[in-house]
């Protein structure tokens, strides 16, 4: 978890991302979206930010070679041939968009920025490639 200021981040986030990772879950999901002054969630789409955020995310998970770690956030756009063994892909939009994505790969999620349903004030998630009928 990260503020957003550069100066209070470079100080801490490292300690909080350890002390996350040290919790009792059975898998921790890196995601790196921020929350707007609307609070709603946002998850920049510029090649060096995903980046970034990728390095970050498999950085965290290399401290922490016993803990089981998910990666999200347009993951599947890079190859994971080298990540560590406790790093896994986080695929959940890809399957809410197309419920046959593990048998269908290039038809996933289209990023309609939808599955986040609370930052959007509603009380349920949609999909927009799929939506309810």
């Amino acid at each position: 978890m990260k503020s957003g200021d550069a100066d209070f981040d470079n100080i801490g986030a490292i300690e909080f991302q350890d002390a996350v990772a040290e919790l009792s879950f059975d898998f921790v999901d890196l995601s790196s979206g921020f929350y707007n002054i609307d609070k709603r969630l946002i998850y920049p789409a510029r090649p060096d930010y995903l980046e970034s955020r990728l390095q970050e995310s498999l950085a965290v998970g290399l401290r922490h070679k016993n803990r089981l770690f998910i990666v999200s956030g347009r993951a599947l756009m890079h190859d994971f041939e080298a990540i560590p063994d406790n790093i896994h892909i986080g695929i959940c939009r890809d399957l809410i968009a197309n419920p046959n994505f593990l048998q269908e790969v290039d038809d996933g999620c289209r990023n309609h920025s939808k599955c986040h349903y609370y930052s959007r004030g509603e009380r349920h998630i949609t999909c927009g490639r799929w939506p309810s009928t």
